[in-house]
């Protein structure tokens, strides 16, 4: 390894102190001198630049990490496609009984479950997501043996909804299929709700669905969850 001399070290400093003086950033300087930026920074550590160039350099240091920012974000962006996309190949036709489970964990979840001191309540779920509403329709029709007309929804929203109350009806009507008259019962709120959140929160309101005169249905609900519970917990080991 070739060892510099003292001169022609402080010579190199000299020149990089110059540069540094006349505005020029770190990284300019190490395309002319390839030196560590631990040396830059003990050789330049007293040495001034103009304040112009300065604020020059912090808006490009600025303008760089927005970009870098950028770049990683469309980076994330393209890999959280790629995952998502993959993830959905793995959700083929969805079988009948996987139906059952999935709407009786969505009960245990979201709905009312009857107890020995709660009993003759009937079927009741409630949630904001039109989604899970959605998912919640198609498991009473498809597994619930459920007709519509024995389905009946309430709607609660926050008082300062009162004057969007038509159109956030249609939007229900709309995302569950229902027509408009299923949702003749729309209630205003100004307390918080008991669950996270508040209606104020909820831009569509929280939807409930109840089903007439479902206690049997209900019973049903409440033993298969029970029988999950059984099967994970009370044999578990």
């Amino acid at each position: 390894m070739v060892r510099q001399s003292k001169s022609a070290k402080r010579q190199k400093k000299s020149q990089i102190i110059a540069l540094r003086r006349r505005g020029f950033s770190y990284a300019e300087i190490k395309k002319q001198f390839p030196v560590s930026k631990s040396t830059l920074s003990a050789w330049l550590k007293d040495t001034k630049i103009p304040e112009t160039r300065r604020r020059e350099l912090r808006r490009r240091s600025i303008r760089g990490l927005l970009k870098e920012a950028e770049r990683k974000n469309l980076r994330r962006i393209a890999e959280t496609s790629i995952v998502h996309s993959s993830a959905m190949q793995n959700i083929k036709a969805i079988s009948q009984k996987e139906l059952w489970l999935m709407g009786i964990v969505l009960y245990w979840a979201c709905g009312l479950e009857e107890s020995e001191r709660r009993t003759g309540l009937g079927v009741r779920f409630s949630n904001s997501d039109p989604f899970i509403i959605k998912l919640f329709l198609e498991w009473l029709l498809q597994v619930g043996n459920t007709r519509k007309r024995e389905i009946t929804f309430d709607l609660y929203l926050h008082e300062s909804k009162r004057d969007a109350h038509d159109e956030i009806v249609s939007y229900w009507a709309k995302a569950t299929g229902f027509p408009r008259a299923y949702f003749s019962h729309v209630y205003f709120q100004k307390n918080k709700l008991k669950r996270k959140g508040t209606l104020t929160k909820v831009h569509h309101g929280l939807m409930r669905v109840r089903v007439k005169a479902s206690s049997l249905l209900s019973r049903q609900i409440s033993g298969w969850i029970g029988g999950i519970k059984r099967h994970y917990f009370e044999d578990a080991g």
